[in-house]
């Protein structure tokens, strides 16, 4: 071991690490750090028994005064050595921080070939699904797309990837298809649809054709077509993102196919064009789609999506649904939808599982005409924001919904009879799950009122477990959400929800007395997210506010998701 001017310990550790074999293997790797273990002890023990050796020089033996150069030099070396023993012990504090590191960590390193089935499919889906804007703004009802270059790109890295890639038929099931696209034997294009199709081994297929898909002629759409015809009964899923010619693109697909074939059990249909105004769009309706012809693969669809598109209300589409969604749908007297058309379209599907009204729904005119009820047993999920007012008054008080658990969202509106019209309906059904948009509340509203109105809801849910409040970006007047789910008397806690385990909170003020108080009157309370944000306290940061809260109701379960929109 030389003596010399001290070494940092980074540039010590960079000398090691140039001295390693970048094709060492791992076993070659493991004996090397053995070996090296073993000489640092052995150097450890002789240099301190060297050491100790020194202290026991003769008296004199060593003197500064001494005119030997020998003796200068030693007593310089002793000088420098007590320096350089500083840097070394970094450098040993430094190899046991690395080896602590290394053995945390090592109950969860695997070789990339060796990770579980469940994790690569994980990895694979974060790494190759598309841009959500890529075909229609966002993935629809659990649609998923992926890369197929990025996949192919994946199943380089090893043998076990690339079996794992070819045999998930659900990564080649969704398929982008452009029939105006020249699909010819040879073609990049018709590599990649048959690599898709004969991957995806016979499993549903969900098919997505883009916008303007008819524009370059008829006999390349044809062919096109031809290389799908074998694939017809497979095809479960249809996504029509074309805005303007949705209804011919329909009508192309279904007529170019075996009709007699067709059994997809989702359609659907979204705009692109999303700059125009709702109530510039015209209804696209076409009288042909009403053929007998079709009729036996639109009854088959049990999933319908509609964004910016409608078809014609009395339409066999519109019957024995599972899950309905209609959003932004073109709205006027001629076009609807009105109140009569929603209760005809309920009727038709008693088994509907989930229904999503985005649009507003316009109320009918001969009321008298209207069903008086509409059964919905197996309902789970209503969604009726931005459906208005004036329809969901004539709406509502029709339906009966019987199902056990009721997730339901719907706009808070300050008007009475809108009022009434959701606290009957509340009073009827078994709701578990609620989210309540207060952001069509106007800005000078009293906050007084709509505290007043949360709790007149949250009242009725006595079996309520998750709550969603969506408050009013850039309010003037925010409501005390602490007062509106809890009755504070003097001697305890009274909540209006005393099986609530999630509360959710976007855009508003909360100080820490409104989530103390949030918290300590619901006792099973698991969960607190706030959303866009505002805690009025200037002596607790959002990391810990979960700590603190813990410690000052002592919900040992109880964490609070922090997140700002940026």
């Amino acid at each position: 071991m030389s003596i010399g001017s001290p070494t940092s310990p980074r540039s010590a550790i960079s000398a090691i690490l140039h001295t390693i074999e970048p094709q060492l293997e791992a076993s070659e790797v493991i004996d090397a750090w053995r070996t090296a273990r073993k000489q640092l002890d052995e150097a450890i023990h002789s240099y301190l028994w060297k050491t100790t050796v020194l202290g026991f020089l003769p008296p004199g033996t060593i003197e500064p005064s001494s005119p030997e150069p020998e003796s200068s030099s030693v007593w310089d070396e002793m000088n420098s050595e007590t320096q350089a023993l500083s840097f070394r012990m970094n450098i040993l504090e430094k190899g046991r921080i690395m080896i602590k590191q290394i053995r945390n960590r090592s109950p969860y390193l695997a070789p990339i070939n060796k990770l579980p089935p469940e994790v690569l499919f994980k990895v694979f889906s974060l790494s190759t699904l598309k841009p959500k804007t890529e075909w229609s703004g966002y993935f629809e009802h659990g649609t998923t797309l992926y890369s197929i270059t990025g996949l192919t790109n994946l199943s380089y890295v090893c043998t076990q990837w690339r079996t794992f890639i070819v045999n998930q038929p659900s990564f080649w099931s969704h398929i982008i298809f452009r029939p105006d696209r020249l699909y010819r034997s040879g073609t990049i294009q018709w590599r990649l649809l048959q690599l898709s199709l004969d991957r995806s081994l016979g499993n549903p297929l969900c098919i997505t054709m883009p916008s303007n898909v008819l524009s370059l002629g008829l006999e390349r759409t044809r062919r096109g077509f031809k290389y799908l015809k074998p694939f017809t009964s497979k095809i479960k899923r249809l996504i029509i993102t074309s805005y303007y010619h949705y209804q011919n693109a329909l009508l192309w697909f279904l007529d170019n196919l075996q009709t007699t074939a067709c059994s997809f059990e989702n359609l659907t249909i979204t705009g692109l064009d999303q700059a125009r105004s709702t109530s510039n769009l015209a209804d696209e309706s076409n009288p042909s789609l009403s053929d007998p012809k079709y009729e036996a693969c639109l009854l088959s669809i049990s999933s319908l999506h509609l964004n910016q598109a409608s078809f014609p209300w009395d339409s066999p589409i519109y019957q024995n649904l599972v899950s309905l969604s209609l959003q932004k749908l073109p709205v006027g007297q001629q076009t609807g939808p009105a109140t009569n058309h929603i209760i005809a379209i309920l009727s038709a599907s008693p088994q509907l599982e989930s229904l999503s009204l985005g649009t507003k729904v316009i109320p009918d005119g001969d009321t008298q005409s209207l069903a008086s009820q509409v059964q919905l047993s197996a309902l789970k999920r209503l969604n009726l924001r931005k459906a208005g007012v004036e329809g969901m008054l004539q709406l509502l008080p029709r339906l009966s919904v019987l199902s056990e658990a009721l997730t339901l969202e719907f706009d808070m509106h300050l008007d009475i009879s809108y009022e009434a019209a959701v606290m009957d309906f509340l009073g009827r059904v078994n709701v578990t799950r609620l989210v309540m948009n207060g952001d069509m509340i106007p800005n000078d509203a009293e906050s007084e009122q709509i505290t007043t109105s949360i709790e007149g809801i949250c009242a009725s849910l006595p079996n309520l477990e998750y709550l969603k409040f969506i408050g009013r970006p850039n309010s003037n007047s925010q409501p005390s959400l602490a007062a509106a789910i809890s009755r504070v008397s003097l001697t305890r806690y009274e909540p209006l929800c005393p099986k609530l385990r999630v509360f959710s909170v976007v855009n508003e003020s909360l100080s820490k007395g409104d989530l103390h108080n949030i918290a300590l009157a619901h006792p099973f309370l698991q969960q607190l997210h706030l959303v866009n944000c505002t805690v009025l306290s200037h002596d607790l940061l959002p990391w810990v506010l979960d700590e603190w809260l813990t410690e000052a109701i002592g919900h040992a379960v109880l964490t609070i998701n922090f997140h700002t929109r940026r």
